[in-house]
């Protein structure tokens, strides 16, 4: 009789080493599979927010809290920015060589640019020229 019990508890601590087993390899393949998927949503963010936009595109600048968002964009030649004004306060877009300019621009007032040529591009509210900006336009 002991020769039996030895046996089911053997084949017992066997299925329970098993048990523990497993749940270590489910563990870490499902620890693994979000690691992954981090790494891969932290690239795709940052590869997005430093990729020129594309010859075609366009690209929305959104006025806010007497601010530019973003303040520094990078675009292709051939690239449209749209600035949006969604402050309660007029603003005005003008280009700091005096290449572009909006004229004043109240609550929800759109303002469009396209930049063919590449180059830095710096831009201020004159209003308040606390608030600048600068598009940076460069061949992929």
């Amino acid at each position: 009789m002991r020769t039996a019990e030895l046996a089911r508890s053997k084949q017992a601590s066997k299925s329970m080493n098993m048990s523990y087993r497993n749940k270590a390899a489910f563990l870490t393949s499902s620890l693994w599979g979000l690691w992954v998927a981090f790494l891969t949503g932290t690239w795709l963010i940052l590869a997005d927010s430093t990729s020129p936009a594309r010859a075609g595109e366009t690209v929305t600048i959104e006025i806010s809290n007497y601010s530019f968002a973003p303040a520094d964009v990078t675009i292709a030649p051939g690239t449209t920015v749209v600035w949006v004004n969604h402050d309660e306060m007029v603003h005005t877009i003008i280009s700091t060589d005096h290449l572009f300019g909006s004229k004043g621009m109240d609550t929800d007032d759109r303002y469009s640019f396209t930049f063919d040529k590449e180059g830095d591009y710096g831009y201020v509210c004159s209003l308040h020229p606390y608030m600048t900006g600068m598009i940076k336009v460069r061949r992929r």
